[in-house]
């Protein structure tokens, strides 16, 4: 439900100015990669096949049809917010080289991984793997500027002298 409000309030005002671009940027690909992982590892008999010999206990990845809507649904909505942000006044905010850059490499990589699995020069698993850890750590990225790590971890530095 978190995606509807940002939809309707870039819609109303016919203008994304404040809303991050880099966020938005990281979403799409976070949420297209946990869509594919989500998707793999509920459907196809090989990714689940592989997970299950991986694994010391010989069970099948618990990942269930919510898990892959969820996924599917933010990816669909956060691809309504980049296309707002294509249509509406952007008040003169661009993405950041940074944000460019990651998702140029992420999205090279996981082609390139997809390429050599297709040629057998690779395991499924590994491949879906790669896309939950860029996942993760897209997640853990976007959200850091809004925690000042510094001043959670050095509460002096709040004190005025």
């Amino acid at each position: 439900m978190s995606f509807y409000p940002q939809a309707y309030t870039n819609w109303t005002r016919k203008a994304v100015s404040g809303l991050s671009f880099d966020f938005e940027l990281y979403n799409i690909m976070g949420f297209s990669f946990l869509t594919v992982y989500n998707g793999f590892m509920l459907w196809n008999w090989t990714a689940r096949e592989q997970y299950k010999d991986q694994n010391v206990n010989g069970c099948y990845p618990q990942v269930a049809a919510n898990d892959f809507a969820f996924a599917l649904h933010a990816s669909i909505l956060t691809l309504v917010h980049l296309g707002q942000i294509f249509v509406y006044d952007r008040g003169g905010q661009k993405i950041s080289w940074l944000a460019i850059t990651l998702f140029d490499a992420f999205f090279s990589a996981a082609i390139v991984y997809s390429i050599c699995v297709a040629a057998g020069a690779g395991e499924l698993l590994d491949l879906l793997y790669y896309l939950s850890y860029v996942k993760l750590f897209l997640t853990f990225i976007k959200y850091v500027p809004q925690v000042r790590p510094c001043l959670f971890l050095f509460p002096s530095l709040l004190k005025k002298n």
